[in-house]
């Protein structure tokens, strides 16, 4: 069974959208019965971040100029009385699998197995041996 940690987080599909709905109509009313102007640096940094458009922008360029990390999915399993999870990241731009990471449950999750780094172009990276021997 995978699980996506991420999915807990869909209100904000329709909260933030919502918000920017309203916030948008009023700074429209407000624009419209000049209670506000756009004259003047801070009026239109304030501008800027009450729209969508610092989001988007900020997102823009942290998928295009960072190497930023997803976790594409957690799952959980039991092999031989013991249990395990496995994660997988993605990079943010392609879908191409960053890492795949292997915990044990002791007192606390333990790095365990075989870590697998990937480059871009899914080509092994390195692999790191977190086995006790």
């Amino acid at each position: 069974m995978i699980q996506d940690q991420s999915s807990s987080l869909g209100y904000v599909l329709i909260f933030f959208p919502a918000f920017w709905i309203i916030s948008g109509i009023i700074l429209g009313i407000l624009f419209w019965k000049k209670i506000i102007n756009n004259k003047g640096i801070i009026n239109k940094i304030l501008i800027f971040f009450s729209t969508p458009l610092a989001l988007l922008t900020f997102e823009f360029f942290k998928a295009n100029f960072t190497d930023s990390q997803y976790i594409l999915g957690t799952r959980e399993y039991d092999y031989k009385n013991e249990r395990y999870r496995e994660k997988t990241y993605e990079y943010s731009v392609g879908g191409q699998t960053q890492r795949i990471e292997f915990y044990k449950l002791g007192s606390d999750w333990e790095k365990d197995s075989i870590w697998i780094y990937y480059n871009k172009d899914g080509t092994v990276k390195k692999k790191i041996d977190y086995r006790k021997k």
